[in-house]
């Protein structure tokens, strides 16, 4: 930190989610940064200690004006849940959260906003060459919501609220201070699998691609656009790398045989007569903006086993 120079108060909402548990204990531990946190309840001690606490719901315009008070950089994680039915419920949730949060941010003098969404807001267009020209087809509640907030950031990038869009794809990784992640997704579920037999089994044919990133990356790309980089717009974050399924299983399984010494089958769905899912990512414009994702993916997966293990003594 520059000498003389106070430490910028970020604000970080959905701080006790997946993503957020590991971004504010990162944050809590730097010197140019104060932390203060949204979330929907109060979290355990160790999430409180990281920084200031204000617990409501982004809907309600009083609490976003209070939480945004004073801050110097807003990073917006809280979303929907990805599991969402309605899509115009969800739609209506997640604007009113960005248009709450953008409209105190710009009232209260904050500088720069970065707001996280994700690859589902393709949906059908997810095919050949992906990059932020590609024009999305979301055909879910959770893409909908996703892509109507986006068109809601665009509308505040200005010269004095500098917001920018980061598009990410499939993240993966063990959370920060409960050894928490979204175990039902297939990253997490063939981490579980690998700790209670010697057979990983897909649910599909395998053959669908997904372009994987670790929350380390994550992370370290939201610090970097939040703090070092002033780029505005839209950014695509992922690996640059897509695989598809099964050769991810086949590297769950690598990794866990090197810790836990013994070998795999893995298993795919004969039966499944689905078109695969095939594309790739350009990530040329994000290593523009000078982030380049380090796709440790071993260590990645190391914790996640770790942290498996952890949730299933």
């Amino acid at each position: 930190m520059a000498v003389g120079r106070e430490p910028r108060l970020v604000l970080v909402t959905g701080a006790t989610g997946h993503i957020g548990s590991r971004l504010t204990a990162q944050l809590a531990q730097r010197d140019d940064v104060r932390l203060r946190m949204v979330v929907r309840r109060m979290p355990d001690d160790d999430v409180a200690s990281r920084g200031e606490v204000a617990v409501g719901d982004l809907t309600d315009v009083a609490l976003c004006t209070k939480a945004v008070a004073g801050c110097d950089v807003v990073v917006h994680l809280a979303s929907v849940p990805s599991d969402a039915n309605d899509a115009n419920v969800a739609v209506s949730i997640h604007e009113s959260m960005a248009r709450n949060l953008l409209n105190a941010a710009a009232s209260s003098g904050v500088s720069r906003f970065v707001h996280f969404s994700t690859i589902h807001v393709f949906g059908a267009a997810l095919r050949g060459t992906i990059s932020e020209t590609t024009q999305p087809e979301p055909h879910t509640p959770y893409g909908r919501a996703h892509l109507a907030a986006e068109h809601i950031v665009g509308e505040f990038n200005d010269d004095r609220l500098s917001t920018v869009i980061l598009r990410c794809t499939n993240g993966y990784g063990a959370s920060s201070s409960s050894h928490d992640a979204p175990w039902s997704l297939v990253t997490g579920d063939l981490c579980q699998q690998a700790l209670r037999g010697t057979t990983l089994r897909l649910n599909t044919h395998g053959r669908h691609q997904r372009d994987f990133i670790t929350l380390t990356d994550i992370v370290d790309a939201i610090t970097h656009f939040a703090l070092t980089n002033s780029s505005r717009g839209l950014v695509l974050l992922g690996s640059g790398r897509t695989i598809t399924l099964k050769e991810f299983a086949e590297v769950v399984a690598g990794r866990a045989r090197h810790l836990l010494g013994r070998g795999y089958v893995i298993e795919t769905q004969s039966n499944d007569t689905t078109p695969a899912v095939t594309y790739s990512l350009d990530i040329q414009h994000l290593r523009d903006c000078g982030f380049v994702p380090k796709n440790d993916v071993s260590s990645e997966i190391d914790d996640l086993l770790r942290a498996a293990s952890v949730r299933m003594v």
